[in-house]
């Protein structure tokens, strides 16, 4: 009965909420949730962002309710905004994903059987083609080579993902790296029993046999690299590679509205979540190393060459490869047109 939800019961309705994974009043667990150790760690009390992210449905719930005359003579129940604390996100700083790039060669190198190497050469592959802002492990275990143009270096991220159908530019470096994962796969596709599709995962071994074990792999790697510890107590993880492309692409002046088309986010959240400071200290470090022109204002700059893409013109009409990728009419944003 909606006429009967009031203030008081939106306050209880927080409670319950709070304690949903701990007193299990709601129902059962997940079915993934296996022990009552791993329910502990993975479902305990949501963050206030986490309220924060769900309370807008329900409050367009509240409003419908009210526009079929459940609360005649009274103002719709108030569901708060949570004070949340801001959660700034962790990124590889300075030249740190150089020491991780170096420390992974060696890794690689050192390897002491084929099947290892191959393990380890997938998750720098893994690491490389995530410096696009592309979300790991879900986005990346969805891609396919049928989403992927390496003729003007592009690929699709699926629809059913959690911001949906998108595309993504690739850098020339994570463009070498899909070059390189696909030569091998294909190779090793002529003498081997499983045979290369098009619609195969790009991350899998180069004999095409899926491997899920990526995020302990980096674990491990993130072990080697010998980083002093943060000073936000934080530890890398695998989504660190978004954050660290985000950090770098706003650092060299790429505009808000355009890194959040890239990674699928939204301005709102770039501000919300990625420090000034972070990136003051990403520009100076890049433009130490002579990789940006010193300024003393950042500036938006045009997109390189490498981000400018026109398809085919024999695509059939409808086919997703049919947009581009094209520049504003200031020469200072990206822009998707086509299709």
């Amino acid at each position: 009965n909606m006429a009967a939800v009031d203030d008081a019961l939106i306050a209880e309705y927080k409670v319950w909420r709070l304690n949903f994974w701990h007193l299990q009043t709601g129902g059962d667990p997940p079915q993934n949730v296996k022990t009552k150790a791993k329910q502990s760690k993975h479902y305990g009390a949501p963050s206030a962002n986490t309220l924060n992210r769900e309370n807008p449905t329900l409050r367009q719930i509240l409003v419908y309710a009210a526009k079929k005359g459940c609360f005649k003579n009274r103002a719709i129940p108030t569901v708060p905004t949570e004070a949340a604390k801001p959660n700034p996100r962790p990124a590889f700083l300075g030249d740190d994903f150089d020491k991780l790039a170096t420390a992974a060669d060696r890794w690689i190198m050192e390897a002491a059987t084929e099947v290892v190497r191959r393990r380890r050469q997938l998750l720098f592959d893994w690491i490389w083609v995530a410096h696009t802002g592309i979300r790991l492990p879900h986005e990346a275990k969805k891609l396919t080579w049928g989403d992927v143009r390496l003729d003007v270096n592009l690929f699709h991220v699926a629809d059913d993902t959690k911001t949906g159908r998108r595309e993504v530019p690739l850098n020339d470096k994570a463009a070498d790296r899909l070059k390189d994962m696909r030569a091998r796969r294909l190779a090793q596709a002529k003498t081997g029993s499983k045979k290369f599709n098009e619609a195969e995962p790009v991350f899998v071994l180069e004999d095409g046999t899926p491997f899920g074990g990526l995020e302990k792999l980096f674990k491990e790697l993130i072990g080697l690299c010998d980083f002093p510890p943060r000073a936000d107590g934080k530890r890398y993880s695998p989504y660190c590679l978004r954050h660290t492309f985000a950090t770098f692409a706003l650092a060299e002046g790429m505009t808000g509205d355009h890194v959040a088309e890239i990674i699928g986010s939204s301005v709102d959240m770039l501000k919300k979540h990625y420090m000034h400071g972070t990136i003051d200290q990403t520009r100076r470090y890049l433009e130490k190393r002579g990789l940006l022109q010193p300024s003393r204002t950042a500036q938006p700059r045009a997109h390189p060459p490498s981000l400018l893409i026109v398809p085919p013109a024999d695509l059939p009409e409808g086919d997703w490869r049919r947009k581009q990728l094209v520049l504003t009419p200031d020469g200072q944003g990206l822009a998707i047109a086509g299709g």
